[in-house]
């Protein structure tokens, strides 16, 4: 059995969420853009963001397809990376919202409950894709792992064929 065969379902699910996120991701971009095509302020960030999404929903589809663990680990990589920035991006404006400045205004009830919200949702954000990221990488560590053990087994096998193929050709 294969170590890949444990992992089957953990990986359609995180394949299955992240080209949905991105294919959504992408058709929102490509809905703003379509409705301020006239402001190039807008539409030059959708267009910042909707390649690099349609990449990745792209990329995260074809790893649902066909097993690609170098794709998958550097998917991986990308994940970790995404996701340990949210959470630098959170944890820095919790501290511009503590910090202020003079004059501000203060925040009402509503703005403390959207926030909540907010941040609970990016949090979990963060953590799904690090979670995911952290697995995929060690996936792709035990696929090579699992890889070069079999080239090792191969490799003994031949050498043990051709010891017992020299010892029955040489005479007694």
């Amino acid at each position: 059995m294969s170590i890949f065969d444990h992992h089957q379902k953990q990986r359609a699910w995180f394949c299955g969420i992240n080209v949905t996120w991105w294919t959504i991701l992408a058709l929102c971009t490509v809905w703003v853009m379509v409705g301020e095509w006239n402001d190039p302020f807008t539409v030059l960030p959708a267009m910042i963001v909707l390649f690099p999404s349609a990449a990745l929903a792209w990329a995260e589809f074809r790893v649902w397809l066909q097993l690609s663990h170098f794709l998958e680990a550097a998917l991986g990589m990308l994940n970790m990376v995404v996701g340990v920035g949210i959470w630098v991006g959170v944890v820095a404006g919790l501290g511009e919202i503590r910090e202020g400045q003079p004059g501000d205004k203060l925040l009402t009830a509503e703005d403390w409950i959207a926030l909540g919200f907010f941040l609970v949702g990016m949090l979990i954000t963060g953590a799904y894709l690090t979670w995911c990221g952290w697995l995929r990488i060690l996936w792709w560590r035990d696929a090579m792992i699992e890889a070069d053990f079999q080239d090792a087994i191969e490799v003994c096998e031949l050498v043990m064929d051709l010891e017992s193929d020299r010892n029955s050709a040489s005479p007694p």
